[in-house]
């Protein structure tokens, strides 16, 4: 039986869409030694770390499988998902938005909103709090946006 530690790995590769020898070369350890350690060989701490840089996952989610270490909870989603919802829809048809699937840091599908900004039409938006309240803010020229319940206001 292999370590749930190799089979993690393996489900990461998967869940990236590499072949094995594929992942190996991204991640750039031989071939042969990619294959032993989804096999059940033992990785190295070097080795470790090469995945967590090249792959955004934590040694939490490689040795223990911690879910929460391998994204947001379902929960957490839901909330931010909510958020982001509230405020598109003060801002009214200023916003284009679609509904998505995206693949998590732990190689799960899980529902995400996609939202284009108005002002420079980036799609990258990232959650920030204020006190108690959440904002939406635009990676690329930090337009902000919100529900209006706040000091800030929607925008």
């Amino acid at each position: 039986m292999v370590h749930p530690v190799n089979q993690r790995l393996k489900e990461l590769r998967i869940a990236k869409g590499y072949s094995a020898i594929g992942f190996a070369h991204f991640l750039g350890i031989p071939p042969e030694d990619w294959i032993k350690i989804e096999n059940g060989w033992p990785i190295s701490h070097q080795q470790v770390m090469t995945v967590i840089k090249k792959n955004g996952v934590t040694l939490d989610w490689i040795y223990h499988g911690d879910e929460r270490a391998a994204g947001l909870s379902q929960a957490d989603i839901k909330d931010a998902l909510d958020l982001a919802r509230s405020a598109v829809a003060k801002r009214g048809n200023q916003m284009n938005t679609k509904d998505v699937s995206v693949t998590d840091i732990g190689g799960r599908t899980v529902p995400a909103l996609l939202i284009v900004c108005p002002k420079c039409s980036n799609s990258t938006f990232q959650i920030f709090a204020i006190g108690k309240h959440q904002h939406l803010q635009c990676t690329q020229c930090d337009e902000s946006f919100c529900d209006g319940s706040c000091s800030k206001g929607a925008g």
